[in-house]
């Protein structure tokens, strides 16, 4: 039940992120709007939502732009990695779910990899996460689970 409850809750959330992150990302087009590629990273669960990030991009820019999962970058993408280069992170998580802190410790890892390549980092993260500011170069913030736990 309260897995359907906070599924019910997702349209009101995507709903003030678009209304209260506009400016934002309006600033963030008008200064990545030279770019010819852009990469979305993303692990587990944040992979396929990646894969959709690129495809939209691609869908209202005509410009290449590419998923990958996180924990494979170092297998292609890594190579290509420049000060040129606009590299959106997924890097969202949950302090009440292991296995979404470990996602989140081993996706700053490959923002790091990222950042010592000079890649400009877009992050998704969490609001309230303190920790990500000092590794990218923006931050676009999402709201928090509900506190809920499916098992």
């Amino acid at each position: 039940m309260a897995l359907i409850e906070e599924l019910s809750r997702i349209p009101g959330k995507i709903e003030e992120v678009l209304r209260s992150r506009t400016a934002q990302c309006e600033r963030l087009a008008r200064e990545f709007s030279s770019a010819s590629d852009f990469l979305f990273l993303g692990r587990g669960i944040h992979f396929p939502i990646a894969l959709e990030g690129a495809l939209k991009l691609k869908e209202i820019s005509y410009i290449h732009a590419e998923g990958y999962p996180a924990g494979e970058m170092k297998h292609g993408p890594n190579a290509l990695i420049d000060e040129n280069l606009p590299v959106v992170v997924l890097a969202t998580r949950d302090e009440n779910d292991p296995a979404s802190k470990l996602r989140y410790e081993k996706t700053l890892s490959n923002i790091q990899e990222v950042t010592a390549r000079s890649g400009r980092v877009i992050a998704v993260a969490t609001e309230g996460d303190s920790t990500i500011v000092d590794l990218v170069e923006h931050v676009i913030y999402i709201p928090r689970p509900s506190n809920f736990s499916p098992r």
